[in-house]
């Protein structure tokens, strides 16, 4: 058997994969409205469709990946599906942890200091390390190793952007030195 992408497996891990996406859209709308009723500043809103669209591309990469050449054997992907979930937990860890604060969206509330808490901790974008990882992983979950490659490139490049403008959010409220690495504290 070459890969699962003939076993229906491929395509309900991009529709699983697709389902919690969509769902994380919806809790950062739901969230939006009250940062933003809080004072939060909302930066960097020219990255926010690329990043959206960048999802849709990642997972158009792995329903048309399927029919490309370069199919992978199933180990290899059962193994990314494995990796895929464990990179979606560490992403929804970060999720859960900001709570109301997380958005899809870059925003600070001034006089707000970076969490510090759950992954935080030892990371310090974590949500994007984990939300990356497992994009790149669905394409080759679902049976494509060319298609993964250029989904974590696609990732890669938007992800750096974001991560610099964010970096530069913070520093604009005087949150924190955003180079520094995260310290143990709460």
């Amino acid at each position: 058997m070459t890969g699962l992408a003939g076993s229906g497996f491929g395509a309900g891990v991009v529709i699983a994969w697709s389902a919690i996406r969509l769902s994380e859209f919806l809790l950062s709308e739901r969230n939006l409205g009250r940062l933003l009723a809080a004072g939060a500043l909302e930066r960097c809103r020219s990255q926010h469709v690329p990043l959206l669209l960048a999802n849709v591309a990642v997972a158009a990469l792995a329903v048309l990946g399927r029919a490309l050449p370069g199919q992978v054997p199933a180990g290899v992907s059962v193994t990314a599906l494995v990796v895929l979930v464990a990179a979606e937990t560490l992403h929804w860890w970060a999720i859960l942890t900001l709570a109301p604060r997380w958005t899809t969206g870059v925003l600070v509330v001034p006089g707000e200091a970076p969490c510090r808490r759950g992954p935080y901790r030892w990371f310090r974008h974590p949500g994007y390390v984990g939300g990356s990882l497992s994009g790149a992983m669905l394409p080759l979950a679902a049976g494509s190793w060319p298609a993964s490659l250029a989904a974590g490139a696609l990732l890669a490049t938007v992800v750096v952007f974001r991560v610099r403008c964010e970096n530069e959010a913070w520093r604009s409220v005087g949150g924190h030195n955003a180079t520094s690495p995260p310290s143990s504290a709460a």
